[in-house]
C-alpha cells in the first residue's frame, strides 16, 4: 500500500494537539534533521523543508483548518492511509532519508485519488451550480493547472501535444484558458481528458523524482521546485475540503487560496472557463 503520513504524524502528534505540543514536535525533529547537524546534505534540506513545512501549517489557524477539514472529508484518506496515531509516525525519526521525500510525493497520488472520485460522482451530474461564481469542476481545474504549471512542467513532464508543438510551457495555461472545446485543435475535450493526463504524467514523476530535483529553481522564479509542491499541496487540501463539505451538503462557499508567492498568481488569476 502506498504510505501516506499525515502533516500531524510527520511531527510526530495527535491531530488534537495543542500548540504547544506541535512547537515541541517541531523542535525534536528539528534537533534530529536539521542541515546544520547533517553535513548540509541534499537529504537533509529537503527533510527539514518538509517537517517545516508540516509545523507552518499547523501553527496557521486559518492554515490548520483548512487541512482539518480535508482530512475529516476524505473519504480516501481516511480509506487508505496509515493510522493517524502518533507512536505510527515515530518512524520519520528512523525510516530513512528518502523515505521522506516518497512520502511528500506520495501527497499527490491522494490528491488526484480524492480528485477522481469527485469527477466520478459527478460525471452524471450536469455541473452547472456555481459555488463562489464557480462550479465544482472549475475549481478542480485551479488544482490540476497549478499542479501542472508550478510541478510537472517545472520536472520536465510537460504535456506530449505541447511539447511536439514547440509551445513553451508559459503557454500551456494559457492555451487551456481559451476553454475546452470540441471543434478546436487541443488535445482535451473535458476535465475528464486533462485529469488522466495530469494522471499519467504525475505517476511518471513520482517515479523518477530525485533529492536535487525538488532542490533545483524554476526558470525565472526565486523558488524551488519543493516550494511548488508544498504550495500545490496547500492548494489541493484547501479547495478538497470545501468541495467534499459541499458535496456532503455541509457547506455552500468556498473561499479563495491565498498564495504565499506572488509569483503564484501570475498568468493564473482567472479561472478556467470550459464547455461540456
Amino acid at each position: 500500500m502506498i504510505k501516506n503520513r499525515s502533516l500531524y504524524q510527520i511531527l510526530n502528534i495527535l491531530p488534537d494537539a495543542s500548540m504547544d505540543e506541535i512547537k515541541t514536535g517541531f523542535r525534536k525533529l528539528a534537533l534530529i534533521h536539521h542541515p546544520d547537524k547533517n553535513s548540509n546534505s541534499p537529504e537533509s534540506l529537503v527533510n527539514f523543508q518538509i517537517i517545516n513545512n508540516a509545523y507552518n501549517t499547523l501553527v496557521s489557524p486559518e492554515k490548520r483548518k483548512a487541512y482539518d477539514i480535508y482530512l475529516k472529508t476524505s473519504s480516501v484518506y481516511q480509506n487508505k492511509s496509515e493510522s493517524t496515531s502518533a507512536d505510527s509516525s515515530s518512524k520519520v525519526h528512523t525510516a530513512g532519508k528518502q523515505w521522506s521525500l516518497q512520502n511528500l510525493c506520495n501527497q499527490f497520488n491522494f490528491i488526484l485519488w480524492e480528485i477522481e472520485d469527485i469527477l466520478n460522482s459527478t460525471r452524471s451530474v450536469t455541473d452547472i451550480n456555481l459555488y463562489s461564481g464557480y462550479t465544482i469542476h472549475q475549481w478542480l481545474l485551479r488544482i490540476l493547472i497549478f499542479t501542472d504549471k508550478w510541478v510537472l512542467q517545472p520536472a520536465g513532464f510537460i504535456d506530449y501535444f505541447y511539447q511536439a508543438r514547440k509551445i513553451g510551457k508559459n503557454s500551456v495555461s494559457d492555451l487551456l484558458k481559451e476553454g475546452f472545446n470540441n471543434n478546436s485543435h487541443q488535445p482535451y475535450r473535458n476535465i475528464y481528458d486533462y485529469f488522466y493526463d495530469i494522471r499519467k504524467r504525475m505517476d511518471k514523476f513520482i517515479k523518477s523524482i530525485k533529492t536535487q530535483d525538488v532542490l533545483k529553481t524554476i526558470d525565472g522564479h526565486d523558488i524551488k521546485l519543493i516550494d511548488s509542491i508544498f504550495e500545490s499541496q496547500k492548494l489541493a487540501y484547501h479547495y478538497l475540503g470545501s468541495i467534499n463539505l459541499i458535496l456532503k451538503n455541509n457547506g455552500s462557499d468556498i473561499e479563495q487560496f491565498i498564495h504565499s508567492n506572488k509569483c503564484y498568481d501570475q498568468d493564473h488569476r482567472e479561472l478556467i472557463g470550459f464547455h461540456r
